[in-house]
């Protein structure tokens, strides 16, 4: 070739294995952090997940762990009701007395309660340590149950010979007092563990007994039942302009006039005849016209107990006339000899 040699100058070579190389590792770099944000991501979700509350296990035995629910306080309950004996005497006597409207703290019952409080074998309704010697009139049958459970000493289910012989007394006021000379006595005769000699009620004592549907004339009469040996019956015929019963349905009231068989022994005393003179009471004194239907429990409180321990009437100076108009009451009592 002739003439000046041509030079061509050309780029210079790639080195191609050399940007294989670099390539190959920022991709290792991308999949290495890809992974580790990846185990990040996975790292956080698992430990906020809300973890499941453990099953409960059973007190039960053999329940093999089913859950139960927790057990719950019993609540409070009212102590239950007992009947007690009470003043009990070397000569066996039992007391019921049924109390008339108003409640326990009612004054008419509250004097009725400190007689029987005093009564020879009082039986007293308990609940708790609290104990009544007076029962409300709905629960009458409670208290005759009571009775005559303790009369059946031996434990046989029988009030009959095996037992001891035993007076019993009933004592009531206001509808309480018809109570204890009707269905009381009634179910006394009734009930399977009397025999016929013991279901006999010795002393009854009948203060102002109120029962339904008698009118102000006191016109009905009250029967007092056969089985009834002996009975003091207190009331007024005659009611005060302020007689504490004027408000009450059909007041003002007035005792109905009793009925007694031939075989039972009856002292029907009316205040009322005896309207001038003055009689003890545990509130004070007051005149015969001045008794009402109920502070004449307040009166009978006073005396009452003569009839109940002993059997035999009050002294003749705290009684009324009977309602036939004969004097009342009993002389005085002898002194001893000294």
């Amino acid at each position: 070739m002739t003439g000046a040699l041509q030079y061509h100058r050309t780029a210079p070579a790639r080195d191609v294995r050399q940007e294989n190389s670099f390539a190959d590792r920022v991709a290792l770099v991308g999949w290495f952090v890809h992974r580790v944000l990846l185990l990040v991501s996975l790292c956080a979700s698992a430990c906020t997940a809300k973890a499941p509350a453990p099953t409960p296990i059973s007190d039960s035995a053999g329940s093999g762990g089913d859950p139960v629910a927790e057990p719950t306080k019993p609540s409070p309950s009212r102590p239950s009701v007992m009947t007690k004996l009470a003043n009990e005497t070397e000569s066996c006597q039992r007391t019921l007395c049924i109390a008339g409207p108003g409640g326990p703290a009612s004054p008419a019952n509250v004097d009725l309660g400190d007689l029987c409080r005093q009564a020879p074998g009082v039986l007293r309704r308990c609940e708790g340590d609290t104990c009544k010697s007076a029962w409300m009139a709905e629960d009458w049958q409670a208290g005759l149950d009571g009775l005559i459970a303790s009369l059946d000493l031996d434990a046989s289910g029988k009030v009959d010979a095996g037992d001891p012989s035993c007076t019993i007394n009933v004592v009531g006021w206001s509808t309480g007092a018809a109570i204890a000379a009707g269905p009381l006595v009634a179910a006394l005769v009734a009930d399977a563990r009397m025999t016929s000699e013991r279901a006999k009620i010795e002393r009854l004592v009948v203060v102002a007994a109120h029962q339904a549907g008698v009118g102000p004339d006191g016109s009905a009469s009250l029967v007092i039942p056969e089985q009834v040996e002996n009975a003091w019956i207190y009331r007024n015929s005659v009611a005060p302009a302020n007689d504490c019963s004027t408000s009450w349905e059909s007041g003002p009231w007035l005792s109905p006039k009793p009925v007694c068989g031939a075989t039972t022994t009856c002292w029907d005393y009316d205040y009322s005849l005896e309207p001038m003179l003055a009689f003890v009471s545990r509130r004070g004194a007051r005149s015969g016209a001045a008794i009402d239907h109920c502070n004449i429990m307040a009166v009978v409180a006073k005396i009452a107990l003569d009839n109940l321990e002993r059997g035999i009437e009050a002294q003749a100076e705290h009684v009324p006339r009977l309602s036939d108009g004969r004097a009342g009451g009993r002389p005085h009592d002898t002194p001893p000899s000294p």
